[in-house]
């Protein structure tokens, strides 16, 4: 009566065994003083995987040239190439770090680092001094979408008084964020933060205007793209901007998250996903005008014969690519009861805020 429990403990470990441990993205340079990059540890499961950055030791082969912290966040000390390790359970993993610039001084650029920091707290969105008209006499363009008149605005207008070249503090661009002076906006970060300073430092180095041959971004990359986890899982997202010059950035601090589907997933604003529910969300991203998204599924528990699939109905390109998914994604798509089409549905009526029944393709 024991062997079914001792073959069923064997299988386990071997599946655990079975397991391995990558490092996201493999490789990365920093390229500067301020460079800095998150690494992911994604440990696969089966035919799942599951977020184990925070799980894992993160180590540094030498510390004089690069550092990591529990968070997997990457700095420079030093120039040269170093390895960094992620060790978890008997697993290990390791990726690539070369730095260089590294004892470069590093000036801080409008259109690149601070532009960004303000669309990320909002400064230039619709429902501040992005909107049409403006806020309290100060207006943006929308998310920054013109560099050129952004700095004209906050350097030039009103006499210059947004900015004090002499004491960086005093500015009201720095005051009114972090609350040293009333704010109709709140606090959008405090003196000790990144954000304060990238603006303080610009400042202080005399306002450096955007150029015209400043590197542009030339497309985004997500990791991971996909993932597929298991209901109440967690997972950490990593943007990265990619520029004219050749550089490669990590940008997940200053983007735009959003889900297309709260109920299946959530996501906060540094991009760290929680699975809500079964089924396929899309997380949209959004950086320097710029979009992407990222696609992550809790499956259905129900299993489904892939050979189901065959007899669907399609009516449309749109049938043709949910259900020619790849067959190990297939069952994402399932529900556990499956309606067939034109049968009598409850629709949702906008004019009286009531459902009514009628005949309508039904979405399962």
């Amino acid at each position: 009566m024991c062997k079914p429990l001792v073959l069923l403990v064997a299988a386990c470990g071997i599946l655990s065994a079975a397991s391995s441990l990558t490092i996201l993205p493999g490789t990365v340079e920093l390229n500067s003083p301020e460079g800095r990059h998150h690494l992911l540890a994604e440990a696969a499961l089966g035919d799942q995987q599951e977020d184990w950055t925070r799980k894992v030791e993160w180590r540094s082969s030498n510390p004089k040239i690069a550092i990591v912290d529990a968070s997997g966040e990457v700095r420079p000390t030093g120039d040269g190439e170093v390895t960094i390790t992620a060790s978890a359970e008997g697993r290990s993993a390791t990726a690539t770090v070369r730095v260089r610039n590294s004892q470069t001084p590093y000036t801080w650029n409008f259109r690149n680092d601070v532009i960004p920091v303000m669309t990320k707290v909002g400064c230039n969105q619709g429902a501040c001094h992005g909107a049409l008209a403006g806020k309290n006499g100060l207006k943006l363009t929308l998310r920054g979408y013109d560099p050129d008149l952004d700095y004209d605005t906050l350097t030039r207008q009103s006499v210059g008084r947004r900015i004090d070249p002499e004491e960086p503090a005093r500015s009201l661009m720095l005051l009114k964020p972090t609350m040293m002076v009333p704010h109709g906006g709140g606090r959008r970060f405090d003196s000790k933060s990144l954000e304060y300073k990238i603006l303080s430092g610009w400042i202080a180095e005399g306002m450096p205007r955007p150029h015209d041959d400043d590197a542009q971004v030339t497309g985004l990359e997500v990791l991971p793209a996909a993932a597929r986890l298991v209901p109440g899982a967690e997972q950490q997202l990593v943007v990265r901007a990619k520029y004219s010059d050749g550089q490669v950035r990590d940008v997940t601090r200053w983007v735009k998250f959003s889900s297309s589907d709260e109920g299946v997933a959530s996501v906060d604003d540094l991009g760290h996903v929680k699975m809500n529910g079964t089924g396929e969300a899309a997380i949209t991203l959004w950086y320097s005008s710029r979009v992407l998204y990222a696609r992550v599924t809790v499956p259905y528990a129900n299993k489904v014969d892939a050979a189901a699939y065959e007899k669907f109905p399609r009516h449309n390109y749109i049938d043709d690519l949910v259900i020619n998914k790849p067959s190990s994604a297939a069952r994402i798509w399932m529900p556990p009861a499956y309606c067939p089409r034109r049968k009598r549905s409850r629709t949702f009526s906008p004019t009286n805020r009531r459902t009514s029944g009628k005949s309508s393709s039904t979405v399962c």
